[in-house]
């Protein structure tokens, strides 16, 4: 299920490899498969999110393939091709691939050394990050053309004009901003897309942890050390499981016996006990915090979703967005999260209205208000009033329109 997720499924979102899953369970009897809880433990999202991976399952899951495409050798699986407008794929990953102490380089085809820096990252077992991927070019397009050879128990990789050793820890990430970016098919075979894409979840979670930092920039500090540290407890812990199994597995005669082995023992329970009892006292504290969070998250909910459903018929830069979002909330004179909601919508409002006729702006200001206030236009109403009550008379007996 991991490899048809990794192969066919990367450049899904969610909601269509849920589909995806289910149908596959249905065909096969099986349960339906979800990454999220079968390979992703609670230590992972801490230690992801202690990295600034966004606390949303897409994104999640994006990150367990490509930590699983990290964990095999080169040409096993698709090329990952990271789909990041707004870089937070990007950071993580560079943060994660730190916290492994594997050597990464970040550089662009554009780079006056790229071909020179792509050959010391396939001889020397270097983890290559392009960024800036609009098309697949010379050299980089050689090792999509070319097929790995293996000759006297070497494999040999062609880049450009040369062929050279392979090193089993080389590695080859794809980067780019452009969400509509296209590949030839013969391309695309050989890419993981993963989408990095502005979600409704990621985006009520950026836009909560950016008003907390506005007002309260102690409290996102202390929720970052506190991640950080959690992270820290969980590696330490995770190190601690390693040494006993290997402790145990060197072992030699009479285990009650053998002191020197006791004694590690003991000084191992002792250390995961303490640990334990941290991160008891970080969930607490973690808690406590949260409620700041918790406190706003409706209002950045309602301003996710009228994002996205924006998005949808006009072009609004998310940056641009989450910046309109906290010169709404520094508004002193409006305490009331739905009186800031609707000073939101009108903001919104007059940025698009500067950039479109006169003449659509009544159609701007309809679609605004249907995506900001879906709940007082109920979609028969709305299919009437656009379409002239055409829909009305086709579905309603009485000729009525409905109240």
């Amino acid at each position: 299920m991991t490899a048809l997720n990794m192969t066919h499924l990367s450049q899904m979102s969610l909601e269509e490899r849920r589909s995806c899953m289910t149908k596959v369970g249905q065909l096969t009897n099986a349960s339906m498969f979800d990454m999220d809880q079968e390979l992703i433990t609670n230590q992972d999202k801490i230690i992801w999110e202690s990295m600034g991976l966004t606390a949303d399952q897409q994104y999640r899951e994006n990150a367990c393939m490509l930590v699983k495409y990290l964990s095999l050798p080169y040409a096993s699986t698709p090329i990952p091709l990271l789909v990041d407008p707004s870089e937070y794929g990007q950071r993580w990953l560079t943060n994660y691939l730190s916290y492994l102490g594997r050597t990464c380089e970040l550089t662009s085809q554009g780079a006056d050394r790229f071909a020179y820096s792509l050959e010391l990252a396939v001889r020397f077992g270097k983890i290559l990050l392009v960024k800036n991927v609009n098309a697949i070019e010379p050299p980089l397009l050689s090792l999509f053309c070319t097929a790995v050879q293996s000759r006297f128990n070497k494999r040999l990789l062609q880049v450009g004009n040369k062929t050279i050793d392979l090193h089993d820890d080389f590695k080859l990430i794809l980067i780019t901003q452009n969400e509509t970016l296209t590949m030839g098919e013969e391309l695309r075979a050989q890419l993981m897309t993963l989408r990095f894409n502005t979600t409704t979840a990621g985006l009520t979670d950026v836009l909560t942890s950016k008003w907390v930092h506005a007002q309260q920039p102690e409290i996102e500090r202390k929720r970052t050390e506190l991640l950080q540290e959690e992270g820290k407890l969980m590696k330490e812990k995770l190190n601690l499981q390693d040494k006993l199994l290997q402790e145990l597995s060197s072992a030699q005669g009479d285990l009650l016996k053998n002191e020197p082995l006791l004694n590690t023992l003991n000084s191992i329970k002792g250390s995961a006990g303490a640990i334990e009892k941290a991160l008891e006292e970080f969930t607490h504290v973690r808690d406590t915090i949260m409620q700041h969070y918790t406190q706003r998250a409706v209002l950045s909910g309602m301003a996710a979703r009228l994002y996205m459903g924006i998005r949808r018929f006009y072009a609004i830069n998310v940056g641009k967005y989450v910046t309109i979002f906290l010169s709404v909330i520094d508004n002193d004179k409006h305490t009331g999260q739905e009186e800031l909601y609707r000073i939101l919508v009108r903001r919104v409002y007059s940025l698009l209205s500067r950039s479109i006729p006169k003449d659509e702006q009544i159609i701007l200001g309809l679609n605004v208000c249907k995506q900001a206030f879906p709940e007082l236009l109920p979609e028969r109403e709305w299919e009437s009033f656009v379409h002239n009550f055409t829909n009305v008379e086709a579905t309603s007996g009485d000729g009525h329109c409905p109240t």
